[in-house]
Parts: structure tokens; C-alpha cells; sequence
């Protein structure tokens, strides 16, 4: 795995982390560092450690074609989510001050190929139902049960009707 961050103590604190989920891990302190016209690693740590969705400009054009990059920042609105989700390599976003358990959790997911679920981002103990929607019918309904229910209805209300519009959008809420 490859963290990157220009700043030394988050990249310190990824490396750490990374290495206590099982991964060999390279570092560097900014995308523009490395050399090589394409990264050789599949799976790279970015920190945006000031929310910069910029940031990312120089990476992206350096990944290899597989890559799967995780963007670990202390915060983002729903616009930079979107924005750092432009790539389909940028496939993970790491939000807010939870940075070892967010980054723990992740690479021992890519490691492990075990990447569903996601009790795996939630306390222990929190209640989790499954349920299998066979139908576009039984996807709206579940939509709009887990809207009623949520303390959370303006981002899911924007995530649902993305849903329903077609667009792709990956969210962890």
C-alpha cells in the first residue's frame, strides 16, 4: 500500500495504521514525489488534509489502471464527496476524526477481499438488517423506509434521488 501527505504527522499516523491492518506499507509526502509515470501500487492512501479536493489533480493521471484509492480528510460536504468520487478508482472516502478506525477498517477490507458490510464501520453491537431487493419497486421502498427512519433525511433524500435518477453514488452515512 502507498499513504501519502504532506503533512508528517497524519502521514505517520496512516502508515501506523495501515501496518497494524496487515499492510507493507511506502510513503511519500506528496503525489508530485514519485517519479514513476504510473504508480505501481493498487491501493493508495491519500490524505486531503486540508479538504482540498484539488489535491487529487496530480494523482489521478499517475494511478494504474486498477488502482483503488481511499481520500482520507478532516471533513467534506456532500459536493466534495462527489467531487473526490469523480475517478472510479477513488473508491473510498475516510471522513472526520475517526482516521485510524476509518483507515483500519478499509485496509483490512482491500486486504482481505471481505468487502461487504457495513457493521464493519459501526460500533460494536449496533443492530444491522439485511434484506435482499430483488426489484426496482423494493429498492424505492427500501430508500424511502431507511429516509423515514433516518436522523439523516437531507443527505439520504439527495442520495435516494440519485439513486432513483440513475447516477451512481457511494455513501457511507
Amino acid at each position: 500500500m502507498l499513504a501519502i501527505s504532506t503533512d508528517l504527522d497524519q502521514l505517520r499516523r496512516i502508515v501506523v495504521t495501515l501496518e497494524r491492518a496487515g499492510a507493507e506499507v511506502d510513503a511519500v509526502r506528496s503525489a508530485e514525489a514519485i517519479a514513476a509515470e504510473v504508480i505501481p501500487h493498487r491501493y493508495v492512501f491519500f490524505s486531503a488534509t486540508n479538504g482540498e479536493v484539488g489535491a487529487l489533480d496530480a494523482l489521478v493521471p499517475k494511478l494504474r489502471e486498477r488502482a483503488h484509492v481511499t481520500v482520507v480528510t478532516p471533513r467534506a460536504e456532500l459536493l466534495d464527496l462527489t467531487s473526490y468520487l469523480r475517478d472510479d478508482r477513488i473508491n473510498h472516502v475516510v471522513v472526520g476524526d475517526e482516521l485510524e478506525s476509518g483507515v483500519f477498517v478499509t485496509a483490512q477490507k482491500l486486504l482481505t477481499g471481505d468487502i461487504f458490510g457495513i457493521e464493519k464501520y459501526l460500533p460494536p453491537g449496533t443492530p444491522v438488517h439485511y434484506a435482499r431487493l430483488r426489484d426496482f419497486q423494493g429498492r424505492g421502498r427500501a430508500i424511502d423506509t431507511m429516509i423515514h427512519y433516518s436522523g439523516y433525511n437531507d443527505v439520504l433524500r439527495i442520495y435516494a434521488t440519485s439513486k432513483r435518477d440513475g447516477v451512481h453514488c457511494t455513501s457511507t452515512l
